[in-house]
């Protein structure tokens, strides 16, 4: 019948995906879209600011997500909606449960959508291909870094640069050669100089993507207070608070995990390690990692 346009089980008009979650244009039909996505737990979400006049309307069709908004956080789930339209910065949605969610759109969305998990998936395969570990291990520190974040009050803004930053934080080990990454060899000083010069490299690929802000969170992941890191040996408050809250839930995930050459620690053991090193890891970091751990919010709970 004219006018009336089925779709059956296909994927719509386009379709792309990353790391399990998708997205599927649907129906776009002078510049409104409507689009379905499918995430996975744990996975961030960004709401960007979009066209002047554009609105966004999203209904869940299974699961839980927390909007982590300027004034507050709200948890919605099946049934409930949300819209978005007039924002001024970006703000991040943590997916809680697998997630089914219809987006109407009055104006296109779908190739920005397309274009960011692009970036993102070319930036994630090159260093799952380069190495597993590196891969699993930015998952965990951006979890681990959110919920910090979330317990010392960051700013919303700012906890959505972090994420990503922690998320991609060791991109740059994928220019490293594949026997200084299986970890288990004997390295040369030339080695150990090529190790240092891999944030610089997260910040290269980074800021080539996203944005610079991002790109320096990331850099300093392995900077310590006391000055003993690299690259730059920067001390104190040359390291902003959100990169020490990375630093310290890279260093607590290396800890936790089982690796080639050292046995994983409990939880409450790597946390006592941090608490003596305080001299170079952020104590206000190691109060609220022990508080998250006591309280049973890390992932696998307290051990």
């Amino acid at each position: 019948m004219n006018g009336v346009n089925i779709l059956t089980r296909g994927i719509g008009l386009a379709e792309c995906s990353h790391n399990g979650n998708r997205i599927r244009l649907l129906s776009s039909e002078k510049n409104a879209e409507v689009i379905h996505m499918d995430i996975l737990p744990d996975s961030i979400i960004w709401m960007s600011p979009g066209d002047k006049g554009s609105t966004e309307y999203y209904y869940i069709l299974e699961g839980k997500l927390l909007l982590i908004l300027d004034d507050g956080e709200q948890t919605l789930s099946k049934g409930d909606s949300f819209s978005v339209s007039g924002i001024d910065s970006e703000f991040p949605v943590k997916c809680l449960e697998r997630l089914s969610l219809l987006c109407f759109s009055n104006k296109p969305i779908y190739d920005d959508m397309y274009h960011h998990m692009g970036s993102l998936k070319e930036l994630v395969e090159q260093t799952e291909r380069k190495n597993k570990y590196t891969y699993d291990h930015g998952k965990r520190v951006m979890q681990y870094s959110l919920l910090l974040a979330e317990e010392l009050n960051i700013d919303p803004a700012t906890i959505n640069v972090m994420v990503m930053a922690a998320a991609l934080h060791d991109v740059g080990k994928c220019f490293l050669p594949d026997h200084i990454l299986a970890e288990d060899n004997e390295l040369t000083a030339y080695d150990r100089m090529q190790i240092i010069k891999h944030p610089l490299n997260s910040y290269r690929l980074i800021a080539g993507k996203f944005d610079e802000r991002t790109a320096s969170m990331a850099q300093m992941h392995h900077e310590r207070i006391d000055g003993s890191g690299y690259p730059f040996g920067l001390k104190g408050n040359e390291i902003p608070l959100e990169a020490r809250i990375i630093i310290v839930a890279d260093v607590f995930d290396a800890m936790t995990t089982d690796r080639p050459y050292k046995a994983k620690k409990s939880f409450d053991a790597a946390i006592e390690e941090l608490e003596s090193l305080q001299h170079q890891y952020d104590s206000r970091v190691i109060a609220a990692l022990k508080r998250l751990c006591q309280e049973g919010k890390l992932e696998g709970g307290k051990e």
